[in-house]
């Protein structure tokens, strides 16, 4: 709910303004929409299930977020690892159908504490060697790159195996 307080709250709205539909997961509010249960749905763009959705009802628009201060208050305050982003229509991102701001955040690989830090180091290298790689492979890593791979993520914590490479790429602490 918290993802969706804030594109609500972007517009001066609440939650009080729709008739909300709980669903356990965001695969079943696309599948809400789809059955034309709801009139909207959040799930990440480029995903295959934005794909499957966009096919089984003749397309899908992504709502923008407005370009002003209330919208980045509105998601600093529900999601604060969120940030606003300019993103173009290319292939593979059902509903970008003109450039936008939209809500971003990203994604985290996760681990367990006992994991072993050869491990992790080397699962670290292989995405920094194959970022261009991955990038290609699919809509949803596309802005996938190294220079953002060691960010901030408070409270969450890096394994020290991703921070042995980090330290030596130069690129921890990160900034």
């Amino acid at each position: 709910m918290p993802l969706m307080l804030t594109h609500f709250e972007a517009f001066g709205m609440t939650d009080k303004d729709f008739t909300t539909v709980p669903v356990p997961t965001v695969v079943r509010g696309a599948d809400e929409f789809m059955a034309g249960r709801v009139d909207m749905f959040l799930f990440a763009l480029g995903s295959a299930k934005t794909t499957e959705v966009d096919a089984a009802v003749g397309g899908i628009r992504a709502l923008p977020l407005p370009s002003n201060p209330q919208s980045l208050a509105s998601i600093k305050k529900h999601f604060s690892a969120s940030y606003i982003e300019t993103i173009k229509p290319r292939a593979g991102l059902a509903g970008i159908l003109e450039e936008m701001q939209i809500q971003a955040y990203d994604g985290v690989m996760l681990t367990h504490a006992k994991a072993s830090d050869e491990l992790v180091y080397n699962v670290t290298k292989a995405l920094w060697e194959n970022a261009e790689a991955l990038a290609k492979g699919t809509p949803v890593l596309a802005d996938f790159k190294t220079s953002t791979m060691a960010k901030k993520t408070d409270p969450v914590e890096y394994h020290p195996g991703a921070i042995k490479f980090y330290r030596e790429k130069g690129v921890w602490p990160p900034k």
